[in-house]
């Protein structure tokens, strides 16, 4: 029994070594022979890779275009990862395509998808002419949403920290006495309604008075503009007025005035002289006003 036992040993070990090598043989079939077939790529990445390892797979379109060679920490900078990767050569990557870590199946088995890539762009390998061109990488859907995840809990955490402050005792104490002082304040205003309305009513009224003086205000400002204008024009016409004076020589018709005026007074002086003797004649002798009549020329030459 014990010797069937090693037998069934020795198969199990002759078999899985033969499967081995039947898997390794595969491999050496399909990668490891033909390497000019195959370019080699390097990127980073800074998320984590967890379920990516050698020999997983590179897909363009959902389609097996090579595989990854090696996976390890940057040795220049540890924050990110390097991953060196083979594509077959006539694989279009161009220099904006960009490649992203993926991960299929409940197991989260990690694979290389290379996205983007315009018709009208050069391919990668003719600009970079180094033993392996890098790819731009690109964070993937998972480190995302992980860093989204990750800024709305903290964004939360704040949120409850603040409601938490927000609902403490002392401001729970502060909103009840303002809410009992508003209480307060509306029923002073219901029992002061009355006083508030003729308030309110006084108000409108001096608005409306306010408004009143406002108009009065206006109309006395374009009466004085009217008048202002009106003494403009006065000003205008007494100037062209004086101008006229000047023209027409006013000394000269003030001496002929004055002189006229001295005639006139001698005559009103002659004719005072005689109504002054008339008037002594009427009351010496008012028959010989009216009776007396001058002697003859014949009597005056006897």
């Amino acid at each position: 029994m014990e010797r069937n036992a090693n037998f069934i040993f020795v198969g199990l070990i002759a078999l899985f070594g033969l499967i081995s090598l039947a898997i390794f043989a595969f491999w050496l079939g399909k990668y490891g022979s033909n390497e000019e077939k195959f370019q080699s790529y390097r990127t980073y990445v800074s998320e984590s890779v967890a379920g990516l390892k050698a020999s997983s797979p590179v897909r363009l379109k959902g389609i097996d275009v090579g595989f990854v060679e090696e996976v390890r920490i940057d040795g220049e900078n540890p924050e990110r990862i390097q991953i060196d990767f083979k594509v077959e050569k006539n694989t279009p990557i161009k220099t904006d395509s960009v490649i992203v870590l993926n991960s299929q199946g409940i197991a989260g088995i990690g694979y290389l998808e290379i996205k983007g890539g315009t018709n009208g762009s050069p391919f990668l390998s003719a600009v970079d002419k180094s033993e392996r061109p890098v790819l731009v990488s690109q964070p993937s859907m998972i480190s995302v949403v992980t860093d989204k995840a990750e800024l709305i809990l903290s964004h939360i955490d704040k949120t409850v920290l603040k409601i938490d402050r927000l609902v403490s005792e002392r401001n729970i104490q502060n909103t009840t006495t303002s809410l009992e002082n508003l209480s307060l304040i509306s029923t002073e205003l219901k029992n002061n309604r009355q006083e508030i309305t003729a308030l309110v009513k006084g108000a409108i009224e001096v608005e409306a008075n306010t408004n009143q003086t406002i108009k009065e205000f206006s109309s006395l400002a374009q009466k004085s503009d009217t008048v202002l204008e009106e003494t403009k024009i006065l000003a205008q016409e007494g100037t062209s007025l004086i101008r006229e004076i000047k023209k027409d020589d006013p000394v000269g018709k003030l001496n002929a005035t004055i002189e006229n005026s001295n005639q006139a007074i001698e005559e009103g002086k002659n004719l005072i002289r005689e109504g002054t003797i008339l008037i002594k004649s009427l009351q010496e002798s008012p028959s010989d006003l009216l009776f007396k009549s001058k002697p003859s020329q014949s009597g005056e030459e006897e």
